[in-house]
Protein backbone atom coordinates (compact mmCIF):
# COMPACT_ATOMS: atom_id res chain seq x y z
CA UNK A 1 0.00 0.00 0.00
CA UNK A 2 1.05 3.50 -0.15
CA UNK A 3 -0.25 7.47 0.76
CA UNK A 4 0.57 10.38 -0.79
CA UNK A 5 -1.17 13.66 0.25
CA UNK A 6 -1.94 16.67 -2.15
CA UNK A 7 -2.54 18.77 0.91
CA UNK A 8 -0.01 21.71 -0.40
CA UNK A 9 -1.41 21.44 -3.94
CA UNK A 10 -4.65 22.49 -2.39
CA UNK A 11 -3.33 24.99 -0.11
CA UNK A 12 -1.58 26.78 -2.88
CA UNK A 13 -4.64 26.53 -5.05
CA UNK A 14 -6.93 28.17 -2.07
CA UNK A 15 -4.08 30.44 -1.36
CA UNK A 16 -3.61 29.72 1.97
CA UNK A 17 -0.20 28.11 1.26
CA UNK A 18 1.68 29.82 4.88
CA UNK A 19 1.42 26.07 5.78
CA UNK A 20 2.35 23.46 3.14
CA UNK A 21 2.90 19.69 4.86
CA UNK A 22 3.52 16.62 2.51
CA UNK A 23 3.87 13.41 3.53
CA UNK A 24 4.46 10.23 1.61
CA UNK A 25 4.00 6.41 2.92
CA UNK A 26 4.46 2.76 1.03
CA UNK A 27 3.84 -0.53 3.12
CA UNK A 28 5.12 -3.61 2.21
CA UNK A 29 4.34 -6.83 3.32
CA UNK A 30 4.66 -10.64 2.04
CA UNK A 31 3.70 -13.95 4.06
CA UNK A 32 4.53 -17.11 3.32
CA UNK A 33 4.22 -20.66 5.09
CA UNK A 34 7.59 -22.67 5.65
CA UNK A 35 6.76 -26.38 6.98
CA UNK A 36 5.41 -25.29 10.34
CA UNK A 37 6.84 -22.06 10.52
CA UNK A 38 4.60 -19.11 9.02
CA UNK A 39 7.06 -16.21 7.89
CA UNK A 40 6.12 -12.64 7.30
CA UNK A 41 8.32 -10.06 5.59
CA UNK A 42 7.52 -6.35 5.69
CA UNK A 43 8.78 -2.72 5.29
CA UNK A 44 7.56 1.06 5.56
CA UNK A 45 9.13 3.73 4.28
CA UNK A 46 8.18 7.73 5.50
CA UNK A 47 8.67 10.89 3.78
CA UNK A 48 7.06 13.46 5.66
CA UNK A 49 7.69 17.24 5.52
CA UNK A 50 6.64 20.52 6.82
CA UNK A 51 7.27 24.18 5.74
CA UNK A 52 6.03 27.25 7.67
CA UNK A 53 5.84 30.89 6.97
CA UNK A 54 4.75 33.69 9.15
CA UNK A 55 5.59 37.04 7.72
CA UNK A 56 4.13 40.73 8.89
CA UNK A 57 5.76 44.48 9.32
CA UNK A 58 6.21 43.03 13.35
CA UNK A 59 7.41 39.18 12.66
CA UNK A 60 9.16 36.86 10.52
CA UNK A 61 8.76 33.11 11.65
CA UNK A 62 9.81 30.47 9.27
CA UNK A 63 10.37 26.79 10.03
CA UNK A 64 11.02 23.41 7.49
CA UNK A 65 11.39 19.98 9.13
CA UNK A 66 11.75 16.84 6.64
CA UNK A 67 11.19 13.23 8.36
CA UNK A 68 12.60 10.18 6.71
CA UNK A 69 12.03 6.78 8.20
CA UNK A 70 12.59 3.42 7.07
CA UNK A 71 11.77 0.09 9.09
CA UNK A 72 11.94 -3.81 8.36
CA UNK A 73 10.96 -6.45 9.93
CA UNK A 74 10.72 -10.62 10.04
CA UNK A 75 8.54 -12.36 11.73
CA UNK A 76 7.98 -16.00 12.38
CA UNK A 77 5.39 -17.98 13.83
CA UNK A 78 4.81 -21.67 14.75
CA UNK A 79 2.00 -23.22 16.65
CA UNK A 80 3.31 -26.69 18.96
CA UNK A 81 1.31 -28.92 20.71
CA UNK A 82 -0.93 -28.21 23.92
CA UNK A 83 -1.92 -24.77 22.21
CA UNK A 84 1.69 -23.40 22.81
CA UNK A 85 2.70 -21.08 20.50
CA UNK A 86 6.63 -20.00 19.21
CA UNK A 87 7.49 -16.74 17.95
CA UNK A 88 10.61 -14.67 16.51
CA UNK A 89 10.91 -11.02 15.44
CA UNK A 90 13.83 -9.25 13.92
CA UNK A 91 13.37 -5.65 12.94
CA UNK A 92 15.85 -3.25 11.94
CA UNK A 93 14.99 0.75 11.15
CA UNK A 94 16.67 4.05 10.39
CA UNK A 95 15.68 7.70 10.72
CA UNK A 96 17.08 11.10 9.80
CA UNK A 97 15.64 14.01 10.68
CA UNK A 98 16.39 17.71 9.28
CA UNK A 99 14.76 20.51 11.14
CA UNK A 100 15.76 24.21 10.71
CA UNK A 101 14.14 27.74 11.15
CA UNK A 102 14.43 31.34 11.90
CA UNK A 103 12.67 33.72 14.46
CA UNK A 104 12.65 37.62 13.86
CA UNK A 105 9.95 39.27 16.20
CA UNK A 106 10.51 42.81 16.90
CA UNK A 107 10.06 43.24 21.03
CA UNK A 108 10.57 39.10 21.71
CA UNK A 109 12.88 37.26 19.99
CA UNK A 110 15.63 36.38 17.37
CA UNK A 111 16.99 33.22 16.74
CA UNK A 112 17.81 30.12 14.50
CA UNK A 113 18.38 26.46 14.37
CA UNK A 114 19.60 24.04 12.83
CA UNK A 115 19.17 20.38 14.16
CA UNK A 116 20.08 17.36 12.21
CA UNK A 117 19.85 13.65 13.66
CA UNK A 118 20.35 10.21 12.26
CA UNK A 119 19.33 7.01 14.37
CA UNK A 120 19.41 3.34 13.77
CA UNK A 121 18.20 0.19 16.36
CA UNK A 122 17.41 -3.14 15.81
CA UNK A 123 15.24 -5.34 17.66
CA UNK A 124 15.26 -9.23 18.48
CA UNK A 125 12.37 -11.14 20.37
CA UNK A 126 11.71 -14.41 21.35
CA UNK A 127 8.78 -15.71 22.85
CA UNK A 128 6.83 -18.31 23.96
CA UNK A 129 3.33 -18.44 25.04
CA UNK A 130 0.06 -20.36 25.89
CA UNK A 131 -2.76 -18.58 25.01
CA UNK A 132 -4.75 -17.77 28.32
CA UNK A 133 -1.51 -19.72 30.59
CA UNK A 134 1.17 -18.49 30.51
CA UNK A 135 3.94 -16.13 28.38
CA UNK A 136 7.76 -16.18 28.43
CA UNK A 137 10.12 -14.43 26.40
CA UNK A 138 13.30 -12.33 25.84
CA UNK A 139 14.50 -9.41 23.91
CA UNK A 140 17.21 -7.15 23.22
CA UNK A 141 17.73 -3.63 21.55
CA UNK A 142 20.74 -2.08 20.22
CA UNK A 143 20.48 1.98 19.63
CA UNK A 144 22.74 4.45 18.24
CA UNK A 145 22.21 8.45 17.59
CA UNK A 146 24.29 11.32 15.62
CA UNK A 147 23.44 14.96 16.88
CA UNK A 148 24.60 18.05 15.08
CA UNK A 149 22.56 20.45 16.74
CA UNK A 150 23.23 24.78 16.25
CA UNK A 151 20.82 27.11 17.94
CA UNK A 152 21.27 31.22 18.62
CA UNK A 153 18.85 33.53 20.59
CA UNK A 154 18.33 36.91 21.61
CA UNK A 155 15.62 37.92 23.82
CA UNK A 156 13.88 41.86 24.17
CA UNK A 157 15.66 42.70 28.19
CA UNK A 158 12.41 43.14 29.81
CA UNK A 159 11.03 39.60 28.60
CA UNK A 160 14.86 37.84 29.49
CA UNK A 161 14.16 39.71 33.16
CA UNK A 162 10.93 38.51 33.47
CA UNK A 163 11.16 34.76 32.61
CA UNK A 164 14.71 34.53 34.52
CA UNK A 165 16.72 33.93 31.11
CA UNK A 166 19.92 35.03 30.35
CA UNK A 167 19.74 38.07 27.30
CA UNK A 168 20.38 35.03 24.60
CA UNK A 169 22.49 32.32 23.83
CA UNK A 170 24.79 30.27 21.37
CA UNK A 171 24.63 26.55 21.46
CA UNK A 172 26.24 24.15 20.01
CA UNK A 173 26.73 20.16 20.13
CA UNK A 174 28.12 17.13 18.15
CA UNK A 175 26.86 14.80 20.36
CA UNK A 176 26.50 10.96 19.65
CA UNK A 177 24.76 8.19 21.51
CA UNK A 178 24.72 4.31 21.69
CA UNK A 179 23.95 1.08 24.04
CA UNK A 180 21.93 -1.51 24.15
CA UNK A 181 19.04 -2.76 26.09
CA UNK A 182 18.02 -6.67 27.40
CA UNK A 183 14.80 -7.38 28.93
CA UNK A 184 13.19 -11.03 30.43
CA UNK A 185 9.59 -11.65 31.44
CA UNK A 186 6.99 -13.64 32.08
CA UNK A 187 3.39 -14.52 33.34
CA UNK A 188 1.30 -16.96 34.39
CA UNK A 189 -2.20 -17.23 34.83
CA UNK A 190 -4.90 -19.66 36.76
CA UNK A 191 -8.11 -20.09 38.64
CA UNK A 192 -7.37 -20.86 42.43
CA UNK A 193 -11.21 -21.14 43.21
CA UNK A 194 -14.09 -20.51 41.19
CA UNK A 195 -14.98 -17.24 39.87
CA UNK A 196 -11.66 -16.15 40.89
CA UNK A 197 -8.48 -15.84 38.17
CA UNK A 198 -5.12 -14.85 39.25
CA UNK A 199 -2.03 -13.51 37.18
CA UNK A 200 1.79 -12.73 38.26
CA UNK A 201 4.16 -11.48 36.16
CA UNK A 202 7.88 -10.36 36.14
CA UNK A 203 9.89 -8.26 34.17
CA UNK A 204 13.67 -7.43 34.56
CA UNK A 205 15.27 -5.08 32.14
CA UNK A 206 19.11 -4.16 31.87
CA UNK A 207 20.34 -0.98 30.04
CA UNK A 208 23.83 0.52 29.03
CA UNK A 209 23.82 3.74 27.38
CA UNK A 210 26.91 5.89 26.80
CA UNK A 211 26.44 9.63 25.42
CA UNK A 212 29.41 11.55 24.14
CA UNK A 213 29.82 15.40 23.69
CA UNK A 214 32.97 17.65 23.50
CA UNK A 215 34.95 14.86 24.93
CA UNK A 216 32.68 14.50 27.72
CA UNK A 217 31.01 10.89 28.40
CA UNK A 218 28.04 9.92 30.33
CA UNK A 219 26.80 6.65 30.87
CA UNK A 220 23.53 5.37 32.17
CA UNK A 221 24.00 1.75 33.33
CA UNK A 222 20.91 0.46 35.06
CA UNK A 223 18.73 -2.78 36.10
CA UNK A 224 15.54 -3.00 37.08
CA UNK A 225 13.01 -5.76 38.18
CA UNK A 226 8.93 -4.84 37.33
CA UNK A 227 6.71 -7.36 39.16
CA UNK A 228 2.75 -7.01 38.65
CA UNK A 229 -0.43 -9.28 39.96
CA UNK A 230 -3.66 -9.12 38.36
CA UNK A 231 -6.90 -10.80 40.05
CA UNK A 232 -10.28 -10.85 38.18
CA UNK A 233 -13.31 -12.02 40.18
CA UNK A 234 -16.63 -12.82 38.34
CA UNK A 235 -19.10 -11.45 40.97
CA UNK A 236 -22.27 -12.93 38.51
CA UNK A 237 -22.96 -13.50 34.75
CA UNK A 238 -23.04 -10.06 33.89
CA UNK A 239 -20.50 -8.22 36.50
CA UNK A 240 -16.53 -8.70 36.76
CA UNK A 241 -14.21 -6.95 39.10
CA UNK A 242 -10.76 -6.35 38.71
CA UNK A 243 -7.85 -5.48 40.90
CA UNK A 244 -4.12 -4.85 39.37
CA UNK A 245 -1.52 -3.45 40.63
CA UNK A 246 2.67 -3.58 39.32
CA UNK A 247 5.75 -1.70 38.59
CA UNK A 248 6.70 -0.34 35.13
CA UNK A 249 10.13 1.31 34.18
CA UNK A 250 11.47 4.12 31.69
CA UNK A 251 14.63 5.30 30.62
CA UNK A 252 15.79 7.66 28.30
CA UNK A 253 17.20 6.40 25.42
CA UNK A 254 20.03 7.14 23.09
CA UNK A 255 17.72 8.80 20.30
CA UNK A 256 15.66 10.89 23.13
CA UNK A 257 18.56 12.94 24.35
CA UNK A 258 17.23 16.41 24.64
CA UNK A 259 20.14 17.79 22.75
CA UNK A 260 17.93 21.35 21.55
CA UNK A 261 17.88 21.92 25.31
CA UNK A 262 21.35 21.31 25.97
CA UNK A 263 21.03 18.78 28.07
CA UNK A 264 22.88 15.82 25.96
CA UNK A 265 23.42 13.30 29.05
CA UNK A 266 20.86 10.68 30.55
CA UNK A 267 18.36 11.45 33.51
CA UNK A 268 17.91 8.52 35.80
CA UNK A 269 15.24 5.92 35.19
CA UNK A 270 11.64 6.73 35.81
CA UNK A 271 9.82 4.09 38.16
CA UNK A 272 6.27 4.56 38.06
CA UNK A 273 4.25 1.95 41.02
CA UNK A 274 0.30 1.97 39.81
CA UNK A 275 -2.69 0.64 41.51
CA UNK A 276 -6.10 0.22 39.08
CA UNK A 277 -9.17 -1.21 40.59
CA UNK A 278 -12.40 -1.97 38.48
CA UNK A 279 -15.30 -3.05 38.00
CA UNK A 280 -17.71 -3.97 35.02
CA UNK A 281 -21.41 -5.05 33.88
CA UNK A 282 -23.15 -6.05 30.82
CA UNK A 283 -26.59 -4.83 30.60
CA UNK A 284 -28.74 -6.94 28.23
CA UNK A 285 -27.49 -8.30 25.37
CA UNK A 286 -25.75 -4.70 23.92
CA UNK A 287 -24.88 -2.18 26.92
CA UNK A 288 -21.93 -2.18 28.74
CA UNK A 289 -21.41 -0.22 32.06
CA UNK A 290 -17.56 0.76 34.00
CA UNK A 291 -16.40 1.92 36.02
CA UNK A 292 -12.57 2.52 36.98
CA UNK A 293 -10.28 4.18 39.40
CA UNK A 294 -6.35 4.53 39.27
CA UNK A 295 -3.29 5.69 40.80
CA UNK A 296 -0.04 6.23 39.67
CA UNK A 297 3.23 7.36 41.60
CA UNK A 298 6.10 7.88 39.43
CA UNK A 299 9.69 8.39 41.18
CA UNK A 300 12.40 9.94 39.77
CA UNK A 301 10.86 11.39 36.86
CA UNK A 302 12.76 12.65 33.85
CA UNK A 303 13.38 16.44 33.81
CA UNK A 304 11.52 17.97 30.68
CA UNK A 305 11.26 21.41 29.14
CA UNK A 306 7.99 22.98 28.72
CA UNK A 307 7.06 26.76 27.17
CA UNK A 308 5.06 28.50 30.01
CA UNK A 309 2.49 30.68 28.01
CA UNK A 310 2.61 29.29 24.41
CA UNK A 311 3.41 25.21 24.17
CA UNK A 312 1.96 25.40 20.39
CA UNK A 313 5.15 26.54 18.37
CA UNK A 314 7.47 24.84 15.74
CA UNK A 315 10.79 26.23 17.39
CA UNK A 316 10.61 25.89 21.12
CA UNK A 317 13.57 25.91 22.30
CA UNK A 318 14.45 29.31 20.36
CA UNK A 319 10.94 31.15 23.09
CA UNK A 320 11.81 33.76 26.00
CA UNK A 321 9.25 31.53 27.92
CA UNK A 322 10.95 27.65 27.49
CA UNK A 323 11.70 26.63 31.28
CA UNK A 324 13.03 23.34 33.01
CA UNK A 325 10.85 21.31 34.83
CA UNK A 326 12.64 18.53 37.01
CA UNK A 327 9.76 17.51 40.20
CA UNK A 328 11.27 14.99 42.77
CA UNK A 329 8.24 12.76 42.13
CA UNK A 330 4.48 13.13 40.74
CA UNK A 331 1.66 11.22 41.40
CA UNK A 332 -1.32 10.57 39.18
CA UNK A 333 -4.58 9.76 39.95
CA UNK A 334 -8.50 9.26 39.03
CA UNK A 335 -11.83 7.96 38.42
CA UNK A 336 -13.30 6.85 34.78
CA UNK A 337 -17.03 6.21 34.17
CA UNK A 338 -18.04 4.59 30.68
CA UNK A 339 -21.22 2.92 28.78
CA UNK A 340 -21.72 1.88 26.14
CA UNK A 341 -24.74 0.61 24.42
CA UNK A 342 -26.26 -0.70 20.41
CA UNK A 343 -29.57 0.31 20.20
CA UNK A 344 -29.78 -1.28 17.55
CA UNK A 345 -27.96 -3.06 14.19
CA UNK A 346 -27.67 0.48 13.08
CA UNK A 347 -27.40 2.59 16.04
CA UNK A 348 -24.92 2.94 18.74
CA UNK A 349 -23.58 5.06 21.37
CA UNK A 350 -21.22 5.64 24.10
CA UNK A 351 -20.34 8.28 26.99
CA UNK A 352 -18.03 8.44 29.30
CA UNK A 353 -16.74 10.93 32.34
CA UNK A 354 -13.73 11.05 34.53
CA UNK A 355 -11.82 12.87 37.13
CA UNK A 356 -8.44 12.89 37.55
CA UNK A 357 -5.29 15.19 38.60
CA UNK A 358 -1.83 15.24 37.70
CA UNK A 359 0.61 16.84 40.06
CA UNK A 360 4.29 17.17 39.87
CA UNK A 361 6.03 17.34 43.66
CA UNK A 362 8.52 19.67 44.26
CA UNK A 363 10.87 20.66 46.94
CA UNK A 364 8.85 23.62 48.45
CA UNK A 365 5.63 23.08 46.59
CA UNK A 366 3.24 20.71 44.58
CA UNK A 367 2.48 21.87 41.07
CA UNK A 368 -0.50 20.83 38.66
CA UNK A 369 1.01 19.49 35.28
CA UNK A 370 0.45 21.85 32.05
CA UNK A 371 -2.28 19.05 30.70
CA UNK A 372 -3.96 18.42 33.97
CA UNK A 373 -7.66 18.05 33.56
CA UNK A 374 -9.93 17.96 36.37
CA UNK A 375 -13.30 16.91 34.52
CA UNK A 376 -13.64 15.46 31.18
CA UNK A 377 -16.92 14.52 28.79
CA UNK A 378 -16.76 12.25 25.78
CA UNK A 379 -19.60 11.16 23.99
CA UNK A 380 -20.85 9.44 20.66
CA UNK A 381 -23.12 8.40 18.25
CA UNK A 382 -23.05 5.72 15.32
CA UNK A 383 -25.03 4.85 12.23
CA UNK A 384 -24.55 2.22 10.10
CA UNK A 385 -26.03 1.20 7.16
CA UNK A 386 -24.25 -0.16 3.84
CA UNK A 387 -22.55 1.48 2.10
CA UNK A 388 -22.45 4.22 4.91
CA UNK A 389 -20.89 5.17 8.18
CA UNK A 390 -21.77 8.00 9.98
CA UNK A 391 -20.98 9.48 13.36
CA UNK A 392 -20.53 12.16 15.83
CA UNK A 393 -18.35 12.97 18.83
CA UNK A 394 -18.41 15.45 21.23
CA UNK A 395 -15.67 16.41 23.74
CA UNK A 396 -15.39 18.58 26.76
CA UNK A 397 -13.31 19.09 29.12
CA UNK A 398 -12.41 21.43 31.89
CA UNK A 399 -9.86 23.50 31.02
CA UNK A 400 -5.98 23.14 31.17
CA UNK A 401 -3.39 24.86 33.39
CA UNK A 402 -1.74 27.63 32.73
CA UNK A 403 0.75 30.48 33.56
CA UNK A 404 -0.35 34.09 33.52
CA UNK A 405 1.55 37.64 33.03
CA UNK A 406 0.42 40.09 35.44
CA UNK A 407 2.15 43.35 37.33
CA UNK A 408 3.32 44.04 41.06
CA UNK A 409 0.62 45.27 43.18
CA UNK A 410 1.69 49.33 42.47
CA UNK A 411 3.51 48.98 39.99
CA UNK A 412 3.56 48.47 35.98
CA UNK A 413 6.61 46.17 36.12
CA UNK A 414 5.38 42.72 34.74
CA UNK A 415 5.34 39.34 36.48
CA UNK A 416 4.98 35.68 36.13
CA UNK A 417 2.07 34.34 38.04
CA UNK A 418 3.40 30.70 40.04
CA UNK A 419 3.81 27.90 37.07
CA UNK A 420 0.21 26.51 36.12
CA UNK A 421 -1.41 28.27 38.97
CA UNK A 422 -4.51 29.57 36.92
CA UNK A 423 -6.77 27.46 34.25
CA UNK A 424 -7.87 28.34 30.58
CA UNK A 425 -11.59 28.06 29.86
CA UNK A 426 -12.78 24.90 28.83
CA UNK A 427 -12.41 23.14 26.03
CA UNK A 428 -15.12 22.15 23.97
CA UNK A 429 -15.31 20.00 19.90
CA UNK A 430 -17.86 18.34 17.96
CA UNK A 431 -16.40 16.12 15.04
CA UNK A 432 -18.10 14.64 12.66
CA UNK A 433 -16.71 11.83 10.26
CA UNK A 434 -18.82 9.72 7.05
CA UNK A 435 -17.53 7.17 4.63
CA UNK A 436 -18.76 5.62 1.59
CA UNK A 437 -17.59 1.97 0.70
CA UNK A 438 -18.10 0.26 -2.43
CA UNK A 439 -16.44 -3.38 -3.82
CA UNK A 440 -15.19 -2.86 -7.29
CA UNK A 441 -13.75 -5.73 -9.64
CA UNK A 442 -11.04 -5.43 -7.83
CA UNK A 443 -10.49 -4.68 -4.06
CA UNK A 444 -12.40 -1.86 -2.17
CA UNK A 445 -13.27 1.61 -3.02
CA UNK A 446 -13.80 3.97 0.69
CA UNK A 447 -14.31 7.25 0.30
CA UNK A 448 -14.29 9.38 3.51
CA UNK A 449 -14.64 13.39 5.20
CA UNK A 450 -14.05 14.16 8.84
CA UNK A 451 -14.96 17.38 10.19
CA UNK A 452 -13.41 18.60 13.33
CA UNK A 453 -15.15 21.25 15.51
CA UNK A 454 -18.03 21.96 12.94
CA UNK A 455 -19.15 24.98 15.78
CA UNK A 456 -16.15 26.73 15.43
CA UNK A 457 -15.84 27.02 19.40
CA UNK A 458 -12.57 28.84 19.78
CA UNK A 459 -10.61 27.36 22.45
CA UNK A 460 -7.63 29.41 23.97
CA UNK A 461 -4.61 27.79 24.50
CA UNK A 462 -1.65 30.17 24.45
CA UNK A 463 -0.44 33.58 24.98
CA UNK A 464 1.79 35.51 22.60
CA UNK A 465 3.76 38.65 24.75
CA UNK A 466 5.77 41.47 23.07
CA UNK A 467 7.23 44.24 24.16
CA UNK A 468 6.36 47.52 22.51
CA UNK A 469 8.32 50.74 22.83
CA UNK A 470 7.54 54.39 21.65
CA UNK A 471 7.73 57.88 22.95
CA UNK A 472 4.53 57.13 25.39
CA UNK A 473 6.81 54.76 26.58
CA UNK A 474 7.10 50.36 27.23
CA UNK A 475 4.53 48.36 27.03
CA UNK A 476 3.84 44.84 27.55
CA UNK A 477 1.52 43.17 24.79
CA UNK A 478 -0.45 40.12 25.22
CA UNK A 479 -2.58 38.20 22.55
CA UNK A 480 -3.92 34.79 23.04
CA UNK A 481 -5.03 31.99 20.38
CA UNK A 482 -6.61 28.89 20.24
CA UNK A 483 -6.59 25.67 18.92
CA UNK A 484 -7.37 24.47 15.86
CA UNK A 485 -10.47 26.37 14.43
CA UNK A 486 -13.08 24.22 12.34
CA UNK A 487 -10.99 22.34 9.43
CA UNK A 488 -11.83 19.29 7.15
CA UNK A 489 -10.10 16.44 6.34
CA UNK A 490 -11.30 14.38 2.82
CA UNK A 491 -9.73 11.05 1.25
CA UNK A 492 -10.15 8.15 -0.59
CA UNK A 493 -8.40 4.72 -0.59
CA UNK A 494 -8.47 1.62 -2.94
CA UNK A 495 -7.96 -1.25 -1.82
CA UNK A 496 -6.90 -4.25 -3.92
CA UNK A 497 -7.26 -8.00 -2.74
Amino acid sequence: SGRSSVTQTVARLARKDRIEPEFTDVLLRAETELGDWTATLGGLALQDELVYLDRDTQRDDRAAASYRDAVGWLNLRRPAADGVVFEATLSGSNRHTDRSGSLARAGSVAGTVRDLRDTDSSYLRFEALRAGRWTLGAEATSLSAQYTYDATASFDPLLAQLFGRAPGFVRGSRADASGDALAVYGAYLFEPVERWRLEVGLRADQRRYRSRESGRVDRLDASEVSPRVAVEYQLDDQTTVRASAGRATQAERPDELQVADGAPTFSEVQVADQIVLGVERRVGARGLLRAEAYRKDIADPAPRYENLLDPIVLLPELEVDRRRVAPRSSLLYGVELSARQAFSPRWSGWLSYSWSEATDRFETLDALRSWNQRHSVASGVAWSRSPWDLSANLLWHSGWRRTQVGTAAGGATPQLTLRNSADWPDYFSLDLRASWTRPLARGMLRVYADASNVTQHFNPCCTEVAVSRSPAGTRLQQRERGWLPRYAIVGASWELP
